[in-house]
């Protein structure tokens, strides 16, 4: 137990020396001597602001005890959260074309390693008071489209005169922007460099079955005429002109009711079924891409709404929760992946008995990627799933989902 405990104060210890402040400029993060370094994210739909403070000056900003232990207690962990979703709130302000946008949500988290290089701690995981960094995240709503952003930051104090600022728009970044006491705001430039929000699919539309036009004005018509011409048939014989005037006022008749009351039924046995797994997959392809295209809404009600133009009843909420999961980056502060590509793959398509619809059944795969902490997460994950497909109201929705395989790659 000694030799453990010695060996663990050696590796802390050199582990100091050797890497020094963790924000020591080293081509990743700013220059040597800051103390902390935002990162802002902009997007369609949502704009995101990031910043990694060392965890002794992130102690001092909240006038919690720097304390003497070499490792980061528990307490002080749970602390240092807390105060930063309360207090951190106002460090920041982001106006859009001059709009102060209102603040989503604020989350922090305690981390390990260097900014660009973050490394996520555990519950029971130990770390170096030095080695350790606050990460603050502020979400904010945004337009689908804008021109400028402007950051200001309001939490400058002897530890923090200077805030190095990196903008991360689609796959690019731009470096160079630095807040200060003097100076506090900042701004970014679209000018069409922001990729634009991407559109919904289009959902192959219903094959419609074989039609059958009923006239029923004129079916009716010529049925009281049919039974008046039977009663008053004896009378005709005397007087053959008057017949032809009678004919020829039924079929004006009927022709003048051949849209009065009319229909058209669908033909039984002629509705379309989909039998082939290519067809199935130009149905569920589009399905698929709108559901993950739903979670680039912010609003849990834009969401939601995105979600019901492809998903039916009680599966939406299933669908919502299982997604958010699979798309979070980090548990502890809500970061979701936007997926960019997607394959669908059908190997089987089954009717659904008794009901219109199929089941199709094979695999699909989502990439996703997305800024965090000054560098890129790439996401892959492939499932493989039986799902019900129906015609809803006219067009075709998910209308039941059982996952056989899920796998994160």
């Amino acid at each position: 137990m000694k030799l453990h405990g010695l060996m663990l104060l050696c590796l802390l210890l050199g582990s100091n020396g050797m890497q020094g402040h963790v924000f020591d400029g080293d081509g990743d993060g700013p220059s040597k001597g800051s103390n902390a370094q935002a990162y802002l994210y902009v997007e369609p739909y949502s704009c995101r602001v990031e910043c990694l403070m060392w965890l002794p000056t992130a102690l001092t900003a909240f006038k919690l005890p720097q304390g003497n232990a070499i490792l980061l207690p528990a307490s002080i962990k749970e602390n240092i959260i807390e105060e930063a979703k309360k207090q951190a709130v106002s460090w920041c302000v982001l106006r859009i074309d001059g709009v102060e946008l209102k603040t989503h949500t604020v989350t922090a988290v305690v981390l390990k390693g260097r900014p660009g290089r973050t490394e996520s701690l555990g519950k029971d995981d130990l770390v170096a008071v030095t080695d350790s960094m606050l990460g603050v995240t502020w979400e904010f709503d945004a337009p689908m489209s804008f021109e400028k952003v402007e950051i200001e930051w309001r939490k400058f104090f002897e530890e923090v005169m200077q805030v190095p600022v990196t903008v991360f728009y689609g796959p690019m970044t731009e470096n160079g922007m630095i807040l200060k006491q003097s100076i506090p705001q900042g701004g970014w430039q679209n000018k069409g460099r922001m990729p634009a929000a991407k559109a919904l699919a289009e959902v192959p539309p219903l094959a419609k079955p074989a039609m059958l036009y009923l006239p029923l004005g004129s079916m009716a018509w010529l049925a009281a005429s049919i039974f008046f011409v039977r009663k008053m048939k004896r009378h005709w014989r005397s007087a053959p002109e008057r017949s032809t005037i009678i004919v020829l006022t039924i079929f004006l008749g009927a022709a003048i009711l051949w849209r009065v009351f009319a229909f058209e039924v669908a033909v039984p046995g002629t509705s379309h079924k989909v039998m082939a797994t290519t067809e199935a997959e130009t149905i569920l392809f589009p399905l698929l891409r709108n559901t993950y295209r739903a979670f680039d809404q912010r609003e849990e009600s834009g969401i939601y709404d995105v979600l019901s133009r492809s998903i039916e009843g009680g599966l939406l909420q299933k669908i919502y929760l299982q997604t958010v999961q699979s798309l979070s980056i980090d548990d502890q502060d809500g970061t979701r992946v936007k997926v960019t590509d997607l394959d669908v793959k059908v190997d089987k398509v089954t009717p659904i008995s008794g009901r219109h619809g199929f089941i199709a059944e094979g695999q699909w795969t989502a990439l996703g990627t997305v800024g965090h902490w000054g560098h890129m997460h790439q996401r892959i994950n492939r499932y493989k799933a039986r799902i019900n497909i129906e015609p809803i109201n006219g067009g075709w929705k998910m209308t039941g989902l059982e996952v056989l395989e899920e796998r994160r790659m």
